[in-house]
C-alpha cells in the first residue's frame, strides 16, 4: 500500500516509525530462517525507492550488521545443543534463501545513498557477491548482480573493491555463459553499463574481453525490452567520448570500430523506430556519440542515407508539439516526445557541426524537408526543444565555406523562416544563449 502512493501523511508515519523497525527486528538472528527471510524481503520491497527510508533502516537497530550474519556459513562446531543443532540444521537448509534476501535487502539500502555505499562497501561483501556470481541459483546470481548493480553508482567502490576483487572478471564469464535467463540478463546488461563508464577501470578489461559483441547481441534481444533498454545504455557509455585528449589503448582500438556497421540498418531502424520511448532515446544517444567523433564525415559516408532518413521519419512526427487547433486522437499517439525530438536535434547539431563539403551540404543543406522541420520546431511549447532547434539554425547559419560564398546558404535559411525566426526570440528570456543568436542575426 506504501508504494502504491495511496497512503495519507498519518499513515505514512505509521510505516516509518513501526513498520520499516518491526521488519529490521525479523532480521535479528533468534527469529528463525523463514522470519528472517521474510523480513529481509519485505524490507527490500519496502525502501527500494525511497531514500528516506533507506537512511531510516540504515540506523535503525544495527541493520547491515544483521543482514551480515545472514551471509555467514553455519558452523557445525558450534552445535553442541540440540536448539543449536536444530538451528544449525534450518540455518544449512535456508541458507541460499538467507543469501539471497540479504543481497536483495542490500541492494535496496545501497541503491541511492553514496554515504550509505561508502559506510557499507568492504572488501569482504564484494568478495561474497563475487563468490555469487559462480551459483547454480539463478535466484542468488541475479540478487548479487543487482547488490553489485546498487554498489557500482559509486565512483569510489569502482575505484577500490570492485578493482580489488576483480569484479570484472567474473561479470565477463558470466555475460557468456549459455542458458541466462532474460531476468538475469537484464541485471546483468545493467550493471556492465556502469562498468563501462568512461571513469570505471573495468572499462579497460570488459572492452578487451570483447564486452562489446556481447551487447550488441543483446540490442537485438526479440524478447525483453529491459535486456534492449540496458544494453543500450551500455552501448551508449561504450560510445560516450569526453573532451579529454587523453585516450587510453582499448578507446584508440574502439575509435576505429565501425559500431553503426556492426548493429546493422536493420537493427538500427527497429530500435529507432520502437514504440517503446526509453528505447528510442537510448538508440538517438548511440547515434549521438557516435557522430560526435573525429570520423564523423566518414562515418556518414557509409551510413549517411540511413542516419537521415530516420531523422526525416522520426521528425516527420513532431506535428503535435507545435500550437495547432485540431487534430484527431490517432495523431496524437503518433506525436513524438520533446525527449526523442531534443535527441535528433542533437544529432543534427553534430552533423551539422562537421566538414561543410564532405557533410553538412549533402545531408542538410541540400534537404529543405529538414530545414523547414527545425524550423517548425522553434515554434515549440517546450523550452528545451525550443533552444535546440534554434541552436541548429544558428549553427547552420555561423558555419564558414571556404570555397564559396555564404551568401546562397543565408538566402536559403532565410526564404524558409530563419531570420525571422531570430528576431523573435533575440530579446526572449527563455533563449538559453543569446549572445550564440545575436551573433547568427549578424550574418542576415
Amino acid at each position: 500500500m506504501y508504494r502504491s502512493g495511496v497512503m495519507d501523511e498519518s499513515h505514512e508515519k505509521l510505516v516509518f516509525y513501526k513498520t520499516a523497525p518491526c521488519l529490521v527486528r525479523m532480521c535479528e538472528p533468534g527469529r528463525t530462517c523463514k522470519q528472517r527471510i521474510l523480513g529481509a524481503k519485505t524490507v527490500a520491497y519496502l525502501i527500494e525507492s525511497e531514500p528516506r527510508l533507506q537512511r531510516l533502516v540504515y540506523i535503525c537497530e544495527h541493520f547491515p550488521h544483521k543482514l551480515d550474519v545472514f551471509l555467514r556459513l553455519p558452523q557445525f562446531e558450534e552445535a553442541k545443543t540440540p536448539e543449536s543443532l536444530r538451528k544449525f540444521k534450518e540455518e544449512v537448509a535456508h541458507h541460499d534463501e538467507l543469501v539471497t534476501s540479504a543481497f536483495l535487502a542490500y541492494a535496496a539500502l545501497l541503491s541511492n545513498e553514496e554515504d550509505l555505499r561508502k559506510n557499507v562497501a568492504s572488501d569482504p561483501l564484494v568478495k561474497r557477491l563475487v563468490e555469487a556470481l559462480d551459483s547454480k541459483l539463478e535466484e542468488v546470481r541475479t540478487a548479487a548482480i543487482q547488490c553489485l548493480l546498487s554498489l557500482s553508482r559509486s565512483i569510489q567502490v569502482l575505484r577500490t573493491f570492485f578493482q580489488n576483487q576483480e569484479v570484472w572478471k567474473s561479470v565477463l564469464q558470466l555475460a557468456f555463459r549459455d542458458s541466462v535467463s532474460d531476468r538475469e540478463t537484464a541485471a546483468l546488461c545493467a550493471l556492465i553499463a556502469n562498468l563501462l563508464l568512461e571513469f570505471s577501470p573495468s572499462r579497460s578489461q570488459l572492452l578487451d574481453g570483447h564486452v562489446l559483441k556481447k551487447i550488441l547481441d543483446w540490442c537485438k534481444n526479440p524478447s525483453s525490452i529491459n535486456i534492449r533498454r540496458n544494453a543500450l545504455y551500455a552501448l551508449a557509455n561504450v560510445t560516450f567520448r569526453s573532451n579529454s585528449p587523453d585516450r587510453d589503448e582499448t578507446d584508440t582500438k574502439l575509435f576505429g570500430i565501425d559500431v553503426l556497421g556492426m548493429i546493422g540498418g536493420e537493427t538500427l531502424q527497429n530500435l529507432a523506430m520502437s514504440d517503446d520511448e526509453v528505447t528510442k532515446v537510448r538508440t538517438l544517444d548511440v547515434m549521438t556519440n557516435l557522430l560526435s567523433l573525429e570520423n564523423i564525415e566518414d562515418l556518414m559516408g557509409k551510413h549517411g542515407a540511413l542516419v537521415i532518413q530516420l531523422l526525416i521519419t522520426i521528425l516527420a512526427r513532431s506535428t503535435n508539439h507545435l500550437p495547432q487547433s485540431g487534430g484527431n486522437e490517432s495523431q496524437q499517439q503518433q506525436a513524438e516526445s520533446p525527449q526523442v525530438l531534443c535527441a535528433v536535434l542533437r544529432i543534427l547539431r553534430n552533423i551539422i557541426e562537421a566538414d561543410l563539403v564532405k557533410t553538412v551540404r549533402d545531408f542538410v543543406i541540400q534537404n529543405r524537408q529538414i530545414l523547414v522541420k527545425i524550423v517548425d520546431l522553434c515554434k515549440s511549447e517546450n523550452t528545451e526543444l525550443l533552444n535546440e532547434a534554434i541552436n541548429c539554425l544558428c549553427c547552420l547559419v555561423t558555419i564558414e565555406d571556404e570555397h564559396e560564398s555564404n551568401l546562397s546558404r543565408i538566402e536559403l535559411l532565410r526564404s524558409i523562416g530563419v531570420f525571422r525566426v531570430f528576431e523573435n526570440f533575440k530579446t526572449s528570456s527563455i533563449i538559453y544563449m543569446p549572445e550564440k543568436l545575436k551573433d547568427a542575426l549578424e550574418y542576415f
